[in-house]
């Protein structure tokens, strides 16, 4: 059995050669098993790129692909898609953040007959704020009907062939991995492992890429907030038309009441607001459908290694 590792790197030239290195050990416990290493690097500020070449010239086993620009984690993960080889993928992080020891109980699941295994990490080995908007995110996931009850969201995570072969025809410009895979994959599992301290620096995954990712995994793959406009739109109207209703019988009742502008500006900025954001929402459906259209670019490779050995 081969497995494909695939790993998105980004200020990481410190810590890549001992996260490839414990890969290799990792899988040289079973000699039944080949392996095939992809290290993308998203247009990483320091010498990433030349570590990766470095690696790729020590292993053939080991591809190198240079994005042309910083197109973010995600797409960088999907910027590996194309040169997969492997029966099980398994994607995780450059930071040495994942437990690799426990590669194979990801892998054996997989080989179980699952569809896609994620690391459940209970304690994160990360910032309060990092963890407080990934589990707004999960809980936002589920109650939209994107995320199976049970299923984990993890950056170390494995898939079969089948859900491989499926991206490698996912061509859309606003990436999102996981949404797609809830779409087709069947058989879903998490096991609980142990989040480790990071090897070296800090996580350059902020709030504006988290919800980037967050608006991706929302739109791409769910009508969902169109609908939830549209109740909104229902409900306030019949707040408003109640409201107005009282007001009327008010002032018939009693016609010396004056009728109150403040209330009645406040209610305009509520409802102002809230058709701004449906307006912004539509827009933002409307925009994607236009780049979609237009064929814009997934990402874009400035250059690969070990490729053409394949």
């Amino acid at each position: 059995m081969k497995i494909t590792v695939s790993i998105p790197c980004y200020r990481s030239a410190k810590t890549l050669p001992y996260v490839v290195e414990q890969i290799k050990k990792t899988v040289a416990q079973r000699p039944s098993y080949s392996y095939q290493i992809i290290l993308v690097n998203d247009c990483s500020p320091d010498n990433t790129f030349d570590v990766i070449r470095s690696l790729c010239q020590e292993d053939e086993n080991i591809v190198g692909v240079n994005l042309s620009r910083n197109w973010g984690q995600a797409t960088a993960r999907m910027a590996s898609i194309p040169y997969i080889e492997g029966d099980c993928t398994v994607f995780m992080d450059d930071d040495g953040q994942h437990p690799i020891d426990h590669f194979f109980d990801l892998v054996d699941k997989i080989e179980e007959g699952y569809d896609l295994v994620s690391a459940d990490f209970s304690q994160k080995q990360t910032k309060f704020m990092n963890r407080f908007t990934s589990a707004i995110s999960a809980k936002v996931y589920t109650a939209m009907g994107k995320r199976p009850k049970g299923a984990v969201s993890s950056a170390y995570f494995a898939i079969n062939k089948m859900c491989t072969d499926s991206l490698k025809k996912y061509q859309s410009p606003f990436p999102s991995i996981f949404g797609y895979i809830y779409q087709i994959a069947g058989r879903i599992t998490s096991i609980k492992l142990e989040h480790k301290k990071r090897l070296e620096g800090t996580s350059g995954y902020n709030f504006k890429k988290r919800f980037k990712v967050w608006l991706n995994g929302m739109v791409n793959f769910s009508i969902v907030p169109l609908q939830l406009s549209s109740m909104m739109g229902l409900l306030f109207s019949a707040i408003g038309f109640i409201i107005g209703i009282i007001l009327v019988i008010r002032k018939l009742l009693n016609p010396s009441i004056l009728v109150g502008y403040t209330s009645l500006i406040t209610v305009i900025l509520i409802i102002g607001g809230l058709l701004m954001i449906m307006i912004g929402l539509m827009g933002e459906y409307i925009g994607r459908m236009y780049l979609t259209l237009s064929n814009q670019p997934q990402y874009e490779v400035r250059e690969t290694l070990n490729v053409e050995k394949k």
